[in-house]
C-alpha cells in the first residue's frame, strides 16, 4: 500500500517528481535529527532521560510539542496538545532553542548555541 501511494504521488507530480523525492528525503533527514534531539547528551541515569526546549509559538503545532519531550516522559498519557499547559504548571523554563539543539547534534558543522 505504501509503495502504491508513493507511485501515485510520483505520477500526480508528473514532471515535478524530483521535487517530491527531494521533499521526502529532507523530511527523512529532519526526522533522524528530531527523534534524538531531546535525548542527545542526556545522562543515562537522569530521571525521565529527556529535555524540554524553547520554541516560538508558531512552530509548536508543526512539531506537535516535541520540544516538551521531558514533560511527555513525565506524563506519557497526556495528549500532545496539553503538554504546554502542564509544562507551565511544572514551572520549568527551558533556555535552549529546539532548532539550535537539533543542529547542535552535528556540532562539527553547527556549533550548539545556549
Amino acid at each position: 500500500m505504501t509503495l502504491a501511494l508513493y507511485a501515485a504521488s510520483a505520477w500526480l507530480y508528473d514532471a515535478w517528481w524530483p521535487m517530491l523525492l527531494a521533499t521526502m528525503y529532507v523530511r527523512g533527514v529532519w526526522h533522524s535529527f528530531a527523534d534524538n534531539v531531546p535525548h542527545h547528551g542526556v545522562a543515562l541515569d537522569k530521571p525521565a532521560r529527556a529535555r524540554n526546549y524553547t520554541l516560538p509559538l508558531v512552530f509548536r503545532v508543526l512539531v506537535m510539542n516535541h520540544h516538551l519531550h521531558l514533560t511527555h516522559h513525565l506524563y506519557p498519557r497526556v495528549p500532545w496538545t496539553s503538554l504546554g499547559a502542564i509544562s507551565l504548571l511544572e514551572g520549568e523554563r527551558p533556555k535552549v532553542n529546539y532548532f539550535w539543539a537539533a543542529l547542535g547534534q552535528a556540532d562539527l558543522l553547527f556549533p550548539a548555541r545556549p
